[in-house]
């Protein structure tokens, strides 16, 4: 993901970036949101669904969105956010940085209903022209109380709408109390879902893959090159 970074603060006028389903872990999450996408302060679209957050990618995201102003849509369903990375990206989108987002895709993510009320206090807050908000497929039920409140709050502006929650996952007792127990041995569960990805990526990423050579990709790469040299 370094190259990646060194990518996007070079081209630091990028509308839009797409990189979803890319396998992405946490440190590599980390590395292009800090050390690149924040350089981007014109980005309108971020896509970055089915790739490894948990907390840490979360935090990094939290950092950064501050310097992205004119962002519409941010998608990062699927990404593992867990439920401490969801209150954490709830946090920051109430420091009203991200007045002009309009799409904000967080289905998927492990969030619970103390994350979804964070949000609701971030559309409060800080998400005013809000038209859509994902949250399908999070941890807590669909008839819980902050449902209703997204939907009176959307109903009350004229404008807006929440997803169809029809593949909730409300947290159980027992996963309460391994998470609790988790959380005393210093191990949550963000964690190791991380552990399991590492495993079944890391030998995929160590391949030794010869690139392939493609003429008119580097005739490409050589014009820009001197077209942004002159």
């Amino acid at each position: 993901m370094e190259p990646w970074a060194k990518c996007f603060k070079a081209n630091h006028s990028l509308t839009t970036i797409r990189m979803p389903q890319n396998s992405i872990r946490p440190e590599g999450i980390t590395i292009i949101l800090r050390d690149g996408i924040v350089h981007d302060r014109d980005l309108r679209i971020l896509d970055l669904q089915d790739n490894t957050f948990t907390k840490q990618g979360a935090l990094a995201l939290a950092d950064i969105l501050s310097q992205l102003p004119e962002l519409r849509d941010l998608g990062v369903g699927d990404c593992l956010l867990s439920a401490r990375g969801g209150v954490v990206v709830a946090e920051a989108l109430k420091k009203a940085a991200n007045t002009k987002l309009e799409i904000l895709r967080l289905q998927y993510n492990e969030i619970e209903s103390n994350g979804a009320k964070e949000l609701l206090t971030a559309l409060k807050l800080g998400l005013p022209a809000l038209k859509m908000i994902e949250l399908n497929g999070n941890k807590f039920a669909e008839d819980d109380e902050v449902v209703e409140e997204f939907r009176s709050l959307f109903l009350e502006r004229g404008f807006g709408e929440l997803d169809e929650l029809d593949d909730m996952e409300e947290v159980s007792e027992d996963e309460e109390e391994e998470e609790e127990e988790s959380e005393e041995e210093g191990v949550g569960t963000a964690a190791a879902a991380k552990d399991i990805i590492n495993k079944e990526t890391e030998e995929e990423e160590n391949e030794n893959v010869a690139p392939e050579e493609d003429k008119d990709t580097d005739e490409l790469a050589n014009m820009l090159a001197k077209a942004r040299i002159e």
